[in-house]
């Protein structure tokens, strides 16, 4: 039996690498000891697992008795939902031990393989975008601050009616460092430029891991972290030690869970050494003895060597609760000692001071934060350091924590205000806390320049820190700096390992990829990524890694893949905790799903929305609603989508985030659209292009054109119109962005169509459908089926053959709720069972369809039924002169006088024509020719080749 991949038993999935139970979708708690003791039996089904097996095989690098053993069998129980005397899946055998007898499949993880061509995912993040008749609606979906989308549909009713998925690009480039990677330590006064650049040798390096709390008293837990923070800065003072940081070490023990001990194994310190690039290692155990206020503290440590496996030196020291910082440096000198460090010196020692709380309570509510902002917990952690900053205003570590836990919720400029501060404070701290220090800050503050120069100083200075060099490649991505960050990466993959060998560069090369345009390249670091991780299982990691590559798949048109890769995140990322990135993958997820499964996508979208309320994460928020509100405007709710939309624009405007302001605001244009206002609609697309930045890096410029474009259309400016689409098709092609080519090619198919180019227009068409199936869009590629047929009905060709297709395109778009392309699908179906002479059962066709369009609050999809209605409706004998006719006329008038209003000028032309028509078929023969001469000469000035030869043809009927 396999013992990685995924076991499936009765009702249940666990999942060997994500550390996972499910029962069908939803997670079961469970306990470390109790999912390893289920695992190895799942991994042995049927066999007798004798108790020493599993003491063996689950407790090997500590002591336990077989009760621990018993209790874990007991959760186990209660998590399977097996009642007294059910053994459906545990049988205990007295005397031998356990056996798991239910059956058990296995199924293997997929392996992920290079694609050799693909579509450019465009550069930096992307937020779905979509667009109506040629107009693209943005998804606003910022992976950490931004990341990869796919767009979902909006649909509008046109001479055929079709939407487009389109990828606007926003930058990406490594919000995941930044949040990853980050110490929870500040800056200086410009410290760069000050510092004199001289590299360390290479360092022995040590990690912190904690102290139990063998008080019995839970309000004395925050010792653990305010003692290992003290005394880091005790043993990193002076920069002959390198320290890993709270961050790494919190991630590690997520990772692997350490026994309850003083003292780790030898196999234990190994696998230390390796996955926390440690040569040393400090844990231990603390007493509160007494009572308040006079309580004193017993610090009990242990030194252990990571590479020879053994105890170097015990400490112990004790000291007042009062005095934490007297005991961390008597604790800190004596291991300095035992190290052969020489003694912090007292210029050192006032710099070591300025690390730590001035007070107790600041102390505990510093480090009761700190703690919280590292599981992850982002919102409690807020609420605690901002009690710390009260408690002590000029202690600036806290100022940068706080600074770190505004940002993860989404407030930037909170997050500046108190990076700042943690800036000014700093002048006191030690050389390489300062530098850290400006470096958040003048990353936050977005002075990317300064910020490379930090950083850049931070790994010249300690090149033996590959946390310096990844969030030097970050910063350089997000300030555009492709290639120097690709440098970068070059240099983190010549350290010695085990740092070359951290899954995170492949993360961050796979952002400069991106940055620098070929997205086929990230492919393969994000694959390393993901491997690497799984070898030493970081699950943070690699959660993070599956959720680009999600992204990435679906900007592949590679959907399974992509579902296959936002599963495992949203499994890991839940099971570890990290709600916010759960969320994230949730939003990802139905992202990848939403042009087959909207309904499911719906509710992947709500639950997302639910986790982001509920930790006031405002990025997370506005990319739900922005997502949401382009579903509901799909199925024809606007009010609701256009709720929703501004919603979403309030959160970014209150943020202040310009680049998904200003694709709120393009998504503000598709509302002003629905309702009609084109002028309207058109300045706020300019708006939306004005407010954005890095434009030359990104797809948005040619979704934006082609959104203004397809106006153009609608207006009767052809000739603007096709100069809009060869602009778009000319950046995406540059780009290698293959189904940003299909909206292109599909809005220059539609043009040709009107200009009466049909073969022209069928080759645009079949091309943007050949590029639609090798992706699997479901929904584009029936609406482009739907676009030929239109055409093959203009050509002549039999209605018969025809109608297979389209009833197929419809039973699709029922199914999926896509109610303006199944409008659209009845209408195209009217006219082909007219095209067969079956006129009653095109009347029913077209039923269905006004029956659909007078929900639509979209008054384009509106005319365009009505109109293809009057048509089908007085196509008979006489119909004419029925009141069906009577009332045709009446309605085609007031479509005639409002799309005059509105400047629609192809509505107005078809609806003159079919008015026209109507007037030929009742015997008005005079007025009927001198309108449709007025139409042919019209439709001619402006373009319309098609509309002016039908006009023709009818008036020499």
């Amino acid at each position: 039996m396999p013992t990685e991949g995924i076991f499936k038993f009765g009702e249940f999935e666990i999942d060997a690498l994500a550390r996972t139970l499910r029962r069908e979708e939803t997670i079961v708690t469970l306990n470390r000891r109790a999912f390893d003791v289920l695992l190895y039996l799942v991994q042995n089904p049927g066999k007798v697992v004798t108790r020493d097996e599993l003491l063996k095989n689950v407790w090997s690098d500590t002591f336990v008795d077989e009760n621990s053993l018993a209790q874990s069998i007991s959760a186990l129980r209660r998590a399977l939902d097996e009642k007294p005397g059910d053994n459906s899946y545990i049988v205990t055998l007295p005397g031998r031990g356990y056996q798991f007898v239910s059956p058990v499949q296995v199924v293997a993880t997929e392996k992920l393989s290079i694609v050799a061509d693909m579509a450019t995912a465009d550069s930096h993040v992307s937020r779905g975008l979509l667009f109506q008749e040629r107009t693209v609606r943005t998804s606003v979906v910022t992976e950490e601050k931004q990341q990869l989308s796919l767009p979902v549909s909006r649909n509008r009713a046109g001479a055929r009616l079709l939407v487009a998925f389109a990828m606007a690009v926003i930058a990406f480039a490594g919000f995941y460092v930044w949040t990853r990677f980050h110490r929870a330590q500040p800056p200086p006064n410009s410290a760069a430029g000050s510092s004199i650049m001289t590299p360390l040798a290479a360092r022995r390096s040590i990690a912190v891991l904690g102290f139990r709390n063998l008080s019995g008293r839970p309000e004395e837990g925050w010792l653990s972290t305010a003692l290992s923070e003290m005394l880091s800065t005790e043993l990193e003072a002076g920069e002959k030690l390198r320290l890993i940081s709270g961050e790494d070490v919190a991630r590690t023990k997520l990772d692997l869970p350490l026994a309850d001990a003083d003292s780790l194994s030898r196999e234990t310190l190994a696998r230390l050494h390796k996955d926390l690039d440690s040569d040393l290692i400090v844990l231990g155990s603390y007493t509160a003895l007494g009572e308040k206020p006079g309580t004193r503290i017993r610090l009990d440590l242990r030194l252990q060597d990571t590479v020879a496996g053994e105890t170097i030196a015990d400490v112990a020291v004790v000291g007042s609760e009062a005095d934490l910082f007297d005991m961390a440096s008597q604790a800190g000198s004596r291991l300095r000692e035992k190290l052969g460090v020489e003694a912090v010196s007292p210029v050192e020692a006032v710099s070591v001071r300025a690390s730590s709380p001035s007070n107790r309570e600041a102390a505990r509510l510093y480090s009761e934060g700190l703690a919280r902002l590292r599981v992850l917990d982002a919102l409690e952690a807020r609420d605690l350091l901002q009690q710390a900053v009260a408690a002590d205003s000029k202690f600036s570590l806290a100022h940068s924590a706080l600074a770190e836990a505004w940002s993860r919720l989404g407030y930037d400029k909170k997050a500046q205000q108190e990076a700042r501060q943690a800036y000014d404070l700093s002048t006191n701290l030690p050389r390489e806390e300062r530098l850290v220090v400006e470096g958040r800050y003048r990353d936050i503050d977005h002075e990317y320049e300064k910020a490379i120069e930090v950083y850049r100083a931070l790994f010249t200075l300690f090149p033996d820190n590959v946390d310096y060099g990844l969030e030097l490649a970050a910063v350089q991505t997000r300030g555009g700096k492709g290639h120097d960050a690709m440098a970068t990466v070059g240099a983190l993959r010549k350290l010695p390992p085990p740092a070359s060998e951290d899954p995170r560069i492949g993360i961050v090369e796979a952002e400069a990829w991106n940055l620098l345009g070929d997205a086929k390249r990230q492919e393969q670091p994000l694959a390393g990524a993901v491997e690497r991780a799984k070898e030493q299982g970081s699950r943070e990691v690699m959660a993070d890694a599956r959720r680009m590559q999600c992204r990435m798949f679906i900007a592949f048109g590679q959907p399974q893949k992509a579902i296959s890769a936002c599963r495992e995140a949203r499994d890991i990322s839940a099971a570890v905790g990290d709600r916010e990135q759960e969320g994230r993958a949730l939003l990802a997820w139905a992202q990848a799903i939403i042009q087959t499964d909207a309904p499911e996508a719906i509710r992947l979208m709500q639950q997302a929305q639910t986790i982001f309320r509920r930790n006031e994460s405002e990025i997370g928020l506005a990319q739900v609603l922005d997502n949401l509100a382009i579903v509901y405007g799909g199925k024809g709710d606007l009010a609701t989508a256009e709720k929703m939309e501004r919603e979403s624009v309030a959160i970014w405007r209150r943020l202040d985030d310009k680049r998904s302001l200003s694709i709120a605001i393009g998504n503000l244009a598709g509302d002003r659209l629905d309702q009609g206002d084109l002028p309207g609609a058109i300045q706020l697309y300019k708006e939306s292009l004005q407010a954005w930045e890095l434009l030359d890096n990104t797809g948005y410029p040619a979704l934006v054109g082609l959104n203004i474009a397809s106006i153009h259309q609608m207006q009767g400016d052809l000739v603007n119109a096709r100069q809009g689409f060869e602009q778009s098709l000319a950046m995406w092609q540059k780009k290698s962005d293959q189904l940003g080519v299909s909206y292109a090619t599909e809005g220059l198919g539609d043009l040709l169509l009107q200009e009466a180019d049909l073969p022209g227009a069928r080759k645009m068409y079949e091309q943007s459908l050949a590029i639609r199936t090798s992706r699997g869009a479901k929904i584009m590629i029936a609406e482009t089926q739907l676009a030929l047929v239109d055409l093959s009905l203009e050509e002549a060709r039999s209605p018969v053959e025809q109608e297979a297709t389209l009833r197929q395109a419809l039973e699709f778009f029922q199914e999926q709720k896509a109610r303006d392309d199944e409008i659209n699908a009845w209408c195209i179906l009217a006219r082909a069972l007219l095209a067969e002479g079956k006129a009653a059962d095109a009347k029913e066709a077209m039923q269905h369809a006004r029956s659909l369009a007078a929900k639509s609050q979209n008054p384009e999809i509106r005319w365009r039924t009505t109109i293809a209605a009057a048509r089908i409706d007085t196509a008979g004998k006489d119909a004419a002169h029925s009141a069906a006719g009577i009332a045709a006329r009446k309605e085609l008038a007031a479509i005639i006088t409002k799309s005059r209003e509105l400047g629609y000028q192809g509505i107005e032309l078809d609806a003159r024509l079919a008015l026209a028509e109507i007037e030929m078929k009742a015997g008005q023969t005079t007025a009927g020719r001198a309108h449709l001469a007025a139409i042919e000469a019209d439709a001619k000035a402006k373009g319309y080749i098609l509309v002016s030869r039908k006009a023709a043809a009818f008036a020499g009927s």
